[in-house]
């Protein structure tokens, strides 16, 4: 990719001043509440309960962001990475693929998914960077609020990739050990 981009996963919220195209929330079943945002070419979606939040990031770069750091790392083309985190009664856990092949837009991102139960929706396209490419790109979010997860697509036509997120939350009243 001609810019890294990261995933990044903080405790609570970091400072960072962000554009937001698109937003929404959305209350999962087991009662987690997840604010989700599309900022520019990237997301933010910010998982709380009882108090305490985390928040994931797929972004081109989170140094300019403050706070209490759980993990980050670039994503390469052609990687998968499939990674969990327990903060205190939430275990995140998290899918990421970086695959060579583009999704013309949401509703397509959304078919390869298979059979799904309905969706909260978020999407935002963008102009390409190189004018003559076909397909614009675009960032989506899918919350599916009785299965406790969300997914997520990046779409990079200039490099021909596109990166996918699934992630679960798993949430109990009590913090393991309690």
């Amino acid at each position: 990719m001609s810019d890294s981009v990261y995933f990044s996963l903080f405790k609570g919220i970091p400072d960072c001043p962000v554009t937001i195209f698109n937003q929404g929330r959305c209350t999962l079943e087991n009662r987690l509440v997840l604010e989700t945002c599309i900022i520019g070419k990237s997301h933010r979606v910010t998982s709380r309960g009882d108090g305490m939040s985390i928040t994931e990031f797929i972004a081109c770069s989170s140094d300019a962001m403050e706070g209490d750091s759980l993990d980050h790392f670039p994503l390469k083309s052609g990687e998968n990475y499939s990674r969990e985190y327990q903060v205190e009664n939430i275990k995140y856990s998290v899918n990421i693929e970086v695959v060579p092949w583009l999704f013309e837009n949401m509703d397509d991102f959304m078919r390869s998914l298979g059979e799904v139960p309905p969706m909260e929706i978020l999407t935002h396209s963008f102009e390409p960077v190189k004018p003559a490419t076909r397909t614009k790109p675009f960032t989506g979010l899918a919350v599916d609020p009785a299965g406790n997860r969300f997914f997520t697509i990046h779409t990079y036509p200039e490099n021909k990739l596109s990166i996918i997120s699934k992630t679960r939350l798993q949430y109990t009243a009590e913090p393991p050990g309690s």
